[in-house]
């Protein structure tokens, strides 16, 4: 049984939904999972259905991982769907005193469990196609905007990489604690309810010690690393779109075109005002989230704007730039980084320019003599003769070339 829990869980692939961007892929699970909720038909469901059998295929993760996936799962599904057949409105189908089933509660039973199958495939389709470091970025990156209002959105994104990848490590360790016990002739599997849950208790105390250990372990792991949170912190991978990614999204725009569709033909009036009023704060809640990321790149492209203007200047000459550092980010390390290298280049420069005037000057005065030498023999002021002897004192040839 707990080896049947993937929850949380990478399988490293090289398909097309490995290979998106984990920011598209979070955006688009929550969006399925809208579109999921939003179904009042069976076409609409059929047609999410649809989508997530092609996910499933295009993920190249064998079958039998989803279907172990939905295992756990699967008491919650049956009681969900029994408890909706007696919550059904219409003409009675079957009545037994109290019980009363519909065709109606049986339609809603049917949505429910397929609802809550499709909601868990989803999902394993984006924790099976993304590792949880690309999904720790994916989260930061998207919640970054609230930062702006001090939001921890690092912590928040470290603590839910660190929840996802203790899912398996503490399923494993559960099982090895178990087929100790057993070795050790612990029974678990027989008697009532109560005898079972007294039985777990002698795997429950090690699995916690353990589960506090590795914790412990893991932060004196990052504290030798001086990891300090996010400020400052760079990556070593930049997420960045690809044609996958635009291509996923313009798929996702056609289908909600005609989920749309095929979704308002079933509605009642109330429902269609209802959906109406929906996408109207859709569109309202997308406009706003368009300003706010327009507001954040503006800032965040400000200043890389202002590193290209100053490294056009200084491949120009003018040494004297220098790009104003407004944040600890990395950005900000970006900016300290060039006007330290300005500061070399200058000093640098400063140098040559004084070693070539200190060259200059010592060059010079040597060929002064040498020209007056020159000009005074060619003049006739210094005889032939002398020039040897006069040579060898320059203040007496600098003399007669003033007479």
């Amino acid at each position: 049984m707990i080896s049947d829990i993937t929850m949380g869980q990478f399988f490293p692939g090289k398909s097309v939904l490995h290979r998106m961007d984990p920011r598209i892929k979070l955006c688009l699970t929550v969006y399925f999972i809208v579109l999921i909720f939003c179904a009042q038909n069976f076409v609409t469901m059929a047609a999410t259905i649809f989508m997530c059998f092609l996910g499933i295929a295009l993920s190249k993760v064998p079958v039998k991982l989803y279907i172990k996936s939905l295992k756990p799962i699967l008491f919650i599904v049956v009681f969900t769907g029994v408890l909706n057949l007696f919550y059904g409105t219409g003409e009675p189908l079957v009545k037994l005193g109290f019980i009363t089933i519909t065709m109606n509660g049986i339609l809603n039973s049917i949505m429910i469990a397929v609802r809550i199958v499709e909601l868990i495939l989803i999902s394993s389709i984006l924790t099976f196609t993304t590792s949880p470091t690309q999904l720790t970025d994916a989260i930061e990156r998207l919640l970054k905007p609230l930062a702006l209002l001090h939001v921890p959105v690092h912590e928040f994104a470290m603590m839910m990489t660190i929840a996802l990848r203790f899912v398996p490590l503490l399923l494993e360790e559960t099982e090895k604690i178990m087929a100790a016990q057993k070795s050790r002739g612990a029974d678990m599997e027989s008697g009532g309810l109560i005898q079972r849950i007294k039985a777990l208790i002698p795997v429950l105390i090690p699995l916690f010690v353990s589960a506090f250990r590795r914790a412990f372990d893991l932060a004196t792991a990052m504290e030798s690393r001086c990891y300090n949170g996010g400020a400052g912190r760079t990556k070593m991978k930049v997420l960045r779109l690809g044609r996958v990614d635009f291509v996923s999204l313009a798929v996702c725009v056609l289908f909600l075109a005609v989920f749309a569709a095929l979704n308002t033909a079933s509605l009642t009036e109330y429902q269609f005002a209802t959906f109406q009023m929906f996408l109207i704060a859709a569109a309202a809640a997308f406009l706003l989230s368009f300003c706010i990321v327009g507001l954040f790149a503006y800032r965040l492209v400000k200043p890389l704007r202002q590193i290209s203007a100053a490294a056009r200047s200084l491949g120009e000459g003018d040494f004297s730039v220098r790009v104003p550092v407004a944040s600890s980010d990395e950005i900000g390390q970006l900016a300290l980084s060039f006007n330290t290298m300005a500061d070399s280049l200058s000093n640098s420069e400063s140098m040559s320019r004084s070693f070539v005037a200190n060259v200059s000057h010592e060059l010079k005065t040597p060929m002064t003599t040498i020209a007056g030498f020159i000009d005074g023999i060619l003049d006739g002021t210094i005889p032939s003769g002398r020039a040897t002897t006069c040579a060898s004192s320059p203040t007496r040839s600098s003399g007669f070339r003033g007479s």
